[in-house]
Formats: structure tokens, C-alpha cells, sequence
């Protein structure tokens, strides 16, 4: 099964917009591949659920999203079910020079140990655990009811996104671009594996000039890869990362003239996040979670649209939940 070619493709039987499996067997070689491979194609559109405080939060004149720090969610092991298997992944690594292909092969010894030090100087950082990745999560499906359920009753929406306007916000607060876009989510084992491929297919693309710096870039690298591997027992939320990362630095090393991090209350305490801005067109659609009076509800966010001058659609829940 390939990718699908047209929006109308990826639509499944009862109209909702989802992304297409990829099975492994399509997967290409890692070798020299972009850390993301290009197989891995961005669905149309983007589905985020979120209550009515994230609706109002989100549904401005000038729209933004909540990137929220991977450490700060509600799993427990982000960025550390994999992290084991991808820093074996690095140790075990020969420098790339070795091979006779390799741009570097002439220089012999030299280039050897500068791959080592900077793979060494990856895995410092890595283990350092003060890398910024953060995430704004989409779902393939958007009517599901675990979904609805996690919202409670009369408080769920989901709003559809254009799927090509959503990394405009990673420009304006200077995210490291090798680190940031919209990838989808893999689960377990197999998720494991590919993730460890990807770890070493990024971390042998480096150059001998300042490895240090070189690889505080490449470990954010890594821990992008990381974010978007989870354990089996999230699989049913078939979730997409919008990811955006930068060091928790103050932003000078990426350009940054400030940090962008705010803070906002959740269930950990205190939430790191950046907004991340999105045009007023790449809102597609709202739909009104199950519940009671679902058609005063859908009438309130037609009135919040108009009040935007937004021209999304109003869709109603299918699923005869009562919460």
C-alpha cells in the first residue's frame, strides 16, 4: 500500500481525514536519507482535539497553537521509552570516514577522531535532558470517542487544519529546522527499531569543524526522533507531532533573540510551551463533540468563527456518546 495521492484517498468511509499506514517494507535505506524520510508524507489535514478553553485559546483573530514541552505530557516515559535503544544506537557507532566513500576517508586518523568526539559530545547532550522539543499533537481520525471520552461531556471539539500551513510558526521563533515539522507517531517495538535507523542515519551526517557545536544541533535532532516514538499502549490515539525544537538556552546558539517559552497550570504544575502562529485560512473545520444540546453548541461556535471572520465548516459529532 502507498501513499495516497489525493485528499479524497485519504478519507475513510465515514469522510474523516486520516493518513494512510505506511507499512515497513516501504520504508527506503537510511543510508544518507533526511532524518525524517520522505516517505512519510504530511496528511492533508490535521485533526487536534481540545475543550473549550483550548478553543477559545486557539480561535483568535490571528489563530496560534500551544506547543507544550514532550517532558511536561501525560505520558510518563516521552522522550525516554526509546532512549535506551537509540544512545546504544550512537555508542556502537564506527565513524562514517572509515568507509572509502565517505568525503572524509582521505583524512585518515584525524577525521576518525573528531567523528568520535562529537559523537561523544551528542551523547553528552542527549543525556543532559535540557533540550527543548515541543509538540502540539493531531490525530488521524476525527470523531473518535476515546477521544471524546478523555474530554468529558459537552466539552470536545476538534478543529481540522490545513496541513501545509501548520510549520509557518516554526520561522518566527527560530526553531532548528532539521528538528521540526509534522511527523506521525510510530508505536513499539518496530517503532523502536526504525527510530535507532534514523538516530544513526542523522548523527553520521556531520562535518570536522566545531563538533561541539555540531552536535548540540544534532542532539535535538535526536530527541525529535525520540518524540515521536511512544509506547504500544497509546497506539489507539494514531497521533501526528507538529514538533518544534530549540535549546533551553535563552536562544542565542539558533539565533533566537529571546527565548520564546511561556508558561501556563496543568496537571504537572507548572507547563512550559511557544505559540506557534497559523493563518486564519488553515482553519478547515470545528466539530462539536457528543453531548447535550449539541445544536446550541454547534450554534455557539458558528457565532465564535463569525466573530473571527472565519469561514470554517461547523461538523457535528457522529458517535451517540452521553458522556
Amino acid at each position: 500500500m502507498g501513499v495516497p495521492s489525493s485528499k479524497a484517498a485519504r478519507r475513510g468511509a465515514g469522510g474523516h481525514t486520516f493518513c494512510a499506514a505506511i507499512p515497513s517494507a516501504a520504508a527506503p535505506s537510511y543510508a544518507g536519507c533526511w532524518v525524517f524520510p520522505a516517505y512519510l508524507k504530511d496528511p492533508d489535514d490535521s485533526l487536534h482535539y481540545t475543550d473549550t478553553a483550548g478553543l477559545l485559546g486557539i480561535l483568535h483573530e490571528e489563530p496560534k497553537l500551544w506547543a507544550s514541552d514532550v517532558r511536561f505530557m501525560n505520558d510518563a516515559q516521552e522522550l525516554l521509552y526509546a532512549q535506551d535503544a537509540v544512545v546504544d544506537g550512537i555508542k556502537t557507532m564506527s565513524s562514517p570516514t572509515l568507509r572509502e566513500d565517505h568525503w572524509a576517508h582521505e583524512l585518515g586518523n584525524r577525521a576518525v577522531q573528531t567523528f568520535e568526539k562529537y559523537k561523544g559530545f551528542v551523547l553528552d547532550n542527549v543525556a543532559a535532558g535540557n533540550l527543548g522539543v515541543y509538540v502540539v499533537c493531531f490525530c488521524e481520525s476525527g470523531d473518535l470517542l476515546s477521544q471524546w471520552r478523555g474530554y468529558g461531556k459537552n466539552e470536545g471539539y476538534v478543529i481540522e487544519f490545513r496541513a501545509d500551513s501548520l510549520q509557518e510558526g516554526h520561522r518566527a521563533i527560530g526553531a532548528y529546522p532539521e528538528a521540526t515539522g509534522l511527523f506521525p507517531v510510530g508505536y513499539g517495538e518496530e517503532a523502536v527499531s526504525d527510530g535507532v535507523a534514523r538516530t544513526i542515519a542523522a548523527v553520521e551526517l556531520f562535518n570536522l569543524n566545531h563538533p561541539g557545536v555540531k552536535a548540540s544541533y544534532k542532539a535535538l535532532t535526536v530527541a525529535a526522533i525520540l518524540a515521536t516514538i511512544k509506547h504500544p499502549g497509546f497506539s489507539e490515539e494514531r497521533e501526528w507531532r507538529l514538533i518544534t525544537a530549540f535549546q533551553d538556552n535563552e536562544g542565542e546558539e539558533f539565533g533566537l533573540h529571546s527565548n520564546p517559552t511561556k508558561f501556563r497550570p496543568s496537571n504537572v504544575g507548572l507547563s512550559p510551551y511557544v505559540e506557534l502562529s497559523v493563518p486564519m485560512d488553515a482553519v478547515v473545520s470545528v466539530r462539536v463533540g457528543p453531548g447535550d444540546r449539541a445544536e446550541i453548541r454547534e450554534a455557539a461556535v458558528r457565532r465564535l468563527l463569525k466573530s473571527v471572520k472565519s469561514k470554517a465548516a461547523v461538523l457535528p459529532s457522529t458517535i451517540p456518546f452521553r458522556g
